[in-house]
């Protein structure tokens, strides 16, 4: 994928959009393949062109109604644990991100840690710390075990 934004498109004439709508068509009916073939899903794709009157269906009109038509008859419960909504996909997307950005956040107080312990150990007195890196290095300290012979 390339990453293009597609904003521009709109200001195409009617003869150089056909045949790029057309080539995205077949990419996107031949992604939906490739994607239910891999995942083992059922896809179906139903697109409404603004000129056409009858929606563009994929794979068929008969399999895209029996897949919709048998979604819809599911409990409202089924539907929704089938449902990817976008905002839980954005609410996961975060979540994730988030996750990151605390593990990024453990690592850079760790390391801190150990370049405080460093510095002590070479002269640098306690006096000159503040509350968190005292806290810091008393956890830092405590997961070190000290063995005497």
């Amino acid at each position: 994928m390339t990453g293009r934004k597609l904003g521009h498109f709109k200001f195409l004439n009617e003869s150089t959009k056909k045949p790029m709508v057309e080539r995205r068509k077949v990419g996107l009916f031949k992604k939906a393949q490739e994607l239910s073939v891999l995942c083992d899903v059922e896809v179906g794709i139903v697109m409404y062109a603004q000129n056409q009157r009858d929606p563009i269906v994929w794979p068929s009109m008969e399999l895209a109604t029996q897949r919709f038509t048998r979604f819809l008859s599911l409990p409202e419960s089924e539907k929704v644990k089938k449902m990817v909504t976008h905002e839980k996909y954005l609410r996961d997307r975060i979540d994730a991100e988030v996750e990151k950005i605390k593990k990024k956040e453990r690592e850079n107080e760790k390391k801190e840690m150990n370049i405080l312990m460093n510095q002590i150990i070479n002269g640098r007195g306690l006096n000159e710390m503040d509350a968190r890196q005292l806290k810091g290095l008393y956890i830092v300290a405590g997961q070190y075990t000290f063995h005497s012979k």
